[in-house]
């Protein structure tokens, strides 16, 4: 996996070189929903289309080596699209197909923007080459603390922004802002400790 340095402070991602799975690639973390498309639904999402399997030359391409259905965002299919979840993640992936310049994913907590993200940030050069591993790619974000999000929206200027295996959850013990169990049970007996101590101390002192 190839990591970039953070869009924000507390947004980082990384992405692996695609190609090889007739299904395209998929997260492979646990916790997660995946959105795989190929029974023509996209719950959730506004705006795009569920397209393929296959290329329609001109308006949308399948990601390299995908042969089943996937999501197109673009002028010939609408744009932008938007993913609404019910509650707060802090994980994303998705299965991104020939990545272009003009691609964007915008990621939003509420109505505030969390991060943006372009094709270039995710590859150089985004030239949408259809038959490159290096710009078919599963592209994974990581969020932390307040900059959980709760949707997230797809933009593309041309034809077109395809993807697949979208992927979201809470990752890592319940999500943003939960201690971990363990960590909750170390506080509250440091909690504990500290109020035995000065107990003791108070009691001496008379």
């Amino acid at each position: 996996m190839a990591v970039a340095a953070p869009a924000s402070a507390g947004v980082s991602w990384g992405s692996t070189p695609g190609g090889g799975n007739p299904n395209g690639l998929s997260s492979s973390q646990a916790g997660t929903t995946t959105i795989d498309f190929n029974s023509g639904a996209a719950p959730g999402f506004a705006g795009g289309a569920v397209t393929g399997p296959g290329t329609t030359s001109g308006q949308y391409a399948q990601p390299l080596d995908d042969t089943s259905r996937y999501y197109s965002v673009g002028p010939s299919t609408s744009s932008p699209s938007t993913l609404t979840l019910g509650s707060a993640n802090n994980y994303f992936g998705l299965y991104w197909g020939s990545i272009d310049a003009y691609n964007t994913i915008k990621f939003y907590n509420g109505a505030t923007l969390v991060a943006s993200f372009t094709g270039l940030d995710i590859n150089d050069p985004a030239d949408g080459n259809q038959s490159s591993s290096a710009t078919n790619r599963f592209v994974e974000f990581s969020f932390t603390g307040s900059d959980a999000f709760t949707s997230v929206q797809f933009l593309s200027t041309q034809n077109a922004f395809e993807f697949d295996n979208v992927a979201f959850g809470k990752v890592g013990g319940g999500g943003p802002n939960v201690p971990e169990p363990a960590s909750a049970a170390i506080l509250g007996m440091s909690l504990f400790g500290l109020g035995w101590a000065r107990r003791r101390r108070n009691k001496h002192t008379v």
